[in-house]
């Protein structure tokens, strides 16, 4: 199924990044938490190395913070883009195995689906 948009709602767009951002650093970030935990220093708080229960503790305080700020910057940048491209032109997404959750038909779509079907039978 193809979509053909002017513009797309900040919100998805933040969304879309940091869904698509956060999950594949998600194991990463929990594999240097682990290696913490047992001594190594794969993490560092004001420059001191954190190890233990502390290491992976930390760990997983900075993963949401470090993913919502980088993913904060991108979006900023992907927003800007996309909105002079909206000056130019539509932007066609593409998406698979596609389940509609909620279609709004526009007003004049209605009111042209209703007279057709009154004239057409």
């Amino acid at each position: 199924m193809k979509i053909r948009a002017r513009k797309m709602t900040k919100g998805s767009l933040f969304k879309l990044i940091f869904i698509g951002f956060g999950m594949p650093l998600f194991p990463l970030m929990l594999i240097y938490g682990i290696a913490s935990l047992f001594g190594a220093h794969t993490v560092t708080v004001n420059h001191v190395p954190v190890t233990g229960i502390m290491g992976l503790f930390s760990m997983l305080l900075i993963y949401p913070v470090f993913c919502f700020v980088f993913s904060g910057m991108i979006w900023v940048c992907f927003a800007l883009g996309l909105w002079i491209y909206s000056m130019f032109g539509k932007i066609e997404l593409e998406f698979v195995d596609v389940d509609v959750v909620d279609v709004i038909p526009k007003v004049d779509e209605q009111r042209d689906e209703d007279f057709y079907r009154r004239f057409t039978g």
